[in-house]
């Protein structure tokens, strides 16, 4: 397994530091690969809701403490995307568990608010998983090109 890490960055949580993180992995993913609107799209989509989610549920919008963004391409086929922040960690309930996957719009829209998020995640990679304690999020997303 080939495994190049293209992008990794460690900043204060911030929410004011969401875009630019994101535009330069989508700038340094665009150098390597052409990729399509979608999945470019998608993939702002994933970044900025893991991101918010370290920021304020993971460090409590504390600006001491930091977020790790990296992000790798494996086999030239994967994006794996590691998401990591200073806080407590904390445990997902049944409809944020790694297993859970929507039957339908319905599902989605009965979420409380700050449910959602981790829900969209996962409807838009292949694999999704956090570790034991609760603070850093892997994500595998397929490239399209």
């Amino acid at each position: 397994m080939k495994t190049k890490r293209f992008y990794n960055v460690k900043f204060a949580s911030d929410i004011g530091n969401i875009r630019k993180v994101i535009n330069e992995i989508i700038c340094k993913l665009n150098n390597l690969y052409c990729v399509d609107e979608g999945f470019v799209y998608d993939t702002k989509v994933i970044l900025n809701e893991l991101i918010i989610n370290a920021i304020k549920h993971g460090n409590n919008c504390i600006s001491d403490k930091s977020v790790r963004v990296s992000a790798s391409v494996i086999n030239d086929q994967y994006l794996l995307f590691a998401i990591q922040d200073e806080g407590e960690g904390c445990s997902y309930n049944d409809t944020a568990s790694s297993d859970y996957e929507p039957d339908s719009l319905n599902d989605c829209c009965s979420l409380l608010e700050s449910g959602r998020g981790i829900v969209i995640v996962k409807c838009l990679c292949d694999r999704f998983k956090v570790n034991k304690r609760g603070n850093r999020v892997l994500v595998l997303k397929k490239i399209h090109s």
